[in-house]
């Protein structure tokens, strides 16, 4: 059995789940009326869970010849950091919207990639305040 990929379908379910007790609250509306707010986050978490039940699926089917789980490998302690980040941004999402959060989000994580501070704070901000704009008023879906 190969211990980390069955390890990281269950960590994809766990944020999937995350997102989900957020998500259920947006409005989903008829495609007549337009699609509501909640279309896009459930779409994503459709397809998080879909990955993740394949790489579920992939490590039992793999047998005995994985790998075993370590977190000792290189680029480990970054990715727990991002997989903290999505969930903060998640919950940070219901409470305060999408462009404070998302400005956050996208600094922060170009800070763990290792981007210098002023880069990083410039491009963040353009980055977060477009995708804000591009939901806002380009897809005119309501926010939070």
């Amino acid at each position: 059995m190969n211990n980390t990929d069955i390890a990281t379908g269950l960590l994809g379910l766990a944020i999937a789940f995350c997102g989900w007790l957020r998500a259920r609250t947006f409005p989903l509306q008829s495609l007549e009326n337009g699609l509501g707010a909640g279309f896009f986050p459930l779409l994503v978490i459709g397809a998080i869970v879909l990955l993740s039940l394949t790489s579920i699926a992939v490590g039992l089917r793999k047998g005995s010849g994985g790998t075993p789980l370590t977190f000792v490998m290189s680029g480990t302690p970054q990715a727990m950091i991002v997989l903290l980040a999505l969930v903060a941004f998640i919950l940070a999402f219901g409470q305060f919207g999408l462009l404070f959060p998302g400005v956050v989000l996208i600094v922060g994580l170009m800070l763990v990639l290792g981007t210098p501070l002023i880069s990083a704070t410039l491009i963040g901000s353009a980055s977060g305040g477009a995708v804000y704009v591009l939901f806002a008023n380009i897809l005119r879906m309501p926010m939070p």
